[in-house]
């Protein structure tokens, strides 16, 4: 079951809402690597003040800077990540593996609020295994997961008065997204 869980490929969707970026602006998905960061290769979308953008993650744990060049507000933030399910039947263990589609989706605002130009959000994530074993001897032991987040950040640091936003002097917005791994459920 963790094999699946582990070989399953991750996709980020990244949302900014009532914005006026676009995506013929200078817009970088970086992965930070300590000292060094990495390009990720990525999709924009931009529709009615929205903008998208999408890429397959090198790896379940990473940091993910979102860099846009500009002074354009972003009213609201969009975090998500989704994953294809897999299913696996292993005849000399006589058990049933089962991985559900991973689509986890958060939104992010404040009203009255717009987000700040460096915003952070840690997203933990969690293994969920459910192991039901057989009525009868000579069915298969059947094992499910799924995958389950948990997202933090301060408020106060991601969202400041629209007001206040008039002193702000960096010429970008940077949005990082730390993505860890917690402990495993059975």
């Amino acid at each position: 079951m963790f094999n699946l869980l582990n070989a399953q490929q991750f996709t980020v969707h990244l949302d900014l809402t009532n914005t006026l970026f676009t995506c013929s602006d200078s817009v970088t998905l970086m992965q930070n690597r300590g000292a060094s960061q990495l390009l990720i290769p990525s999709t924009c979308v931009e529709s009615n003040g929205s903008l998208s953008i999408s890429a397959v993650l090198p790896s379940h744990v990473v940091t993910l800077q979102l860099s846009l060049t500009g002074i354009e507000i972003i009213g609201g933030f969009g975090f998500g990540l989704t994953g294809p399910g897999a299913y696996q039947e292993e005849d000399t263990l006589d058990s049933i593996y089962t991985l559900a589609d991973l689509d986890l989706n958060q939104a992010f605002s404040v009203s009255g609020r717009i987000l700040s130009q460096q915003p952070s959000f840690a997203v933990q994530l969690s293994k969920l295994v459910n192991r039901t074993y057989p009525l009868d001897e000579n069915d298969a032991t059947e094992f499910s997961a799924i995958w389950t987040a948990y997202t933090s950040y301060d408020i106060n640091q991601n969202f400041i008065d629209e007001n206040d936003y008039k002193y702000v002097t960096s010429l970008g917005t940077t949005i990082t997204i730390g993505i860890s791994e917690m402990s495993y459920y059975i």
